[in-house]
C-alpha cells in the first residue's frame, strides 16, 4: 500500500461464498485496516482498491495489499487508563475524560501525576499491544 498514499480514496469490498456483501469508501489506511479486521471477524474476505482523487475522471489505480498494514503503536491519547477505586478500564485517555467529565486541560495531570479527581485516582496501564 506504500504506492497508494493520500491522493487516493479506497474502495473496500467484502465477499462471502463468492457474493459481494458490502461495498464502502474509506479515506485513509487506518480506516481500511479497521474495515478489513471487522470483515475478517465476520468470516468475510475483504478487498481494497485505490481510486485516484485528483483526476478529472476517477479510476481504479491499483489493488492494495492490506496484509502489510498494522495498527499504529498506542501513544498519547491512545494509552489505556485504569480507575484505581472502581477498577474500570478505559481504552484511551479521551474515553476516561468524557466518561468522568474531566476537563481536557486537567486530564493529563490527573492521569500522569496521580492527582485525585472527584475522589478517584487514575493510572496509565503499561502493556504492549501484541498483534
Amino acid at each position: 500500500m506504500k504506492d497508494c498514499k493520500n491522493e487516493y480514496r479506497y474502495l473496500c469490498s467484502a465477499e462471502k461464498e463468492g457474493k459481494i456483501i458490502d461495498l464502502t469508501f474509506r479515506d485513509n489506511e487506518y480506516s481500511v485496516l479497521e474495515y478489513r479486521n471487522e470483515q475478517e471477524k465476520l468470516g468475510r474476505m475483504a478487498s481494497v482498491f485505490a481510486i485516484g482523487k485528483n483526476q478529472e475522471k476517477e479510476s481504479i489505480v491499483c489493488m492494495c495489499d492490506t496484509t502489510r498494514l498494522k495498527f499504529p503503536k498506542r501513544k498519547g491519547w491512545s494509552v489505556r487508563v485504569l480507575c484505581l477505586e472502581t477498577g474500570e478500564i478505559y481504552n484511551s485517555i479521551r474515553d476516561c475524560q468524557t466518561a468522568n467529565n474531566i476537563g481536557n486541560w486537567v486530564v493529563r495531570k490527573v492521569v500522569y501525576e496521580g492527582r485525585p479527581f472527584k475522589g478517584k485516582h487514575y493510572k496509565v496501564i503499561d502493556e504492549e499491544v501484541k498483534k
